[in-house]
């Protein structure tokens, strides 16, 4: 995935929000505004989702670009070498679930 597409996957998510905070912003009913406040909350919670899927991507592109050990992802990333472990793992999770879809 190129930095693009990250950048258009994330611009979306933050996109929906603002239009969501929008749609609040111009309802006058409080009962509306409480639901889509609660909407508002559903979408900042999932936020750190979609960074954490863009992240794990770019973990996946650079060990797989270097041909990196996992003892030299891990100092690349300034972790430890079960984390950068549990990243690629992560990562190769990602790529499979966003092949399926």
């Amino acid at each position: 995935m190129s930095d693009s597409d990250r950048t258009a996957l994330l611009r979306v998510a933050l996109d929906d929000l603002v239009a969501l905070c929008d749609r609040h912003d111009a309802t006058a009913d409080p009962e509306a505004r409480f639901r889509l406040a609660g909407e508002v909350m559903e979408q900042v919670k999932a936020l750190p989702g979609v960074v954490a899927g863009i992240r794990a991507r770019d973990v996946g592109d650079l060990w797989a670009a270097e041909e990196l050990t996992l003892a030299a992802l891990a100092g690349r990333l300034k972790v430890s070498k079960a984390r950068a472990d549990q990243l690629v793992r992560v990562s190769r999770e990602t790529v499979a679930h966003l092949e399926e879809t």
